[in-house]
């Protein structure tokens, strides 16, 4: 049956991690159909905390390397979501 999987990352440290989660998103680019980010900014801030969506299409082994890959990142909370459809 085929799947829909959706990856919620959420980056502390933003402006201090993002290069090395870049790293790992653009190593296994082939395997995100979509990328969403989203951060808090103003006039005031560009806050220090950023939220990622990724729509996956691949491999089953291909996205659990890429869903380890993320889990060792630092500053980093992974949630994720299967739909069956």
């Amino acid at each position: 049956m085929a799947q829909k999987i959706i990856l919620g990352i959420r980056l502390r440290d933003r402006n201090q991690r993002a290069p090395n989660l870049q790293e790992v998103l653009t190593r296994h680019g082939c395997c995100i159909r979509t990328r969403i980010g989203l951060h808090e900014v103003s006039d005031e801030i560009c806050s220090p905390v950023g939220t990622i969506l990724l729509e996956l299409h691949g491999r089953p082994e291909d996205l659990a390397a890429l869903e380890g890959d993320l889990r060792a990142c630092e500053g980093l909370a992974l949630q994720k979501m299967t739909f069956d459809c």
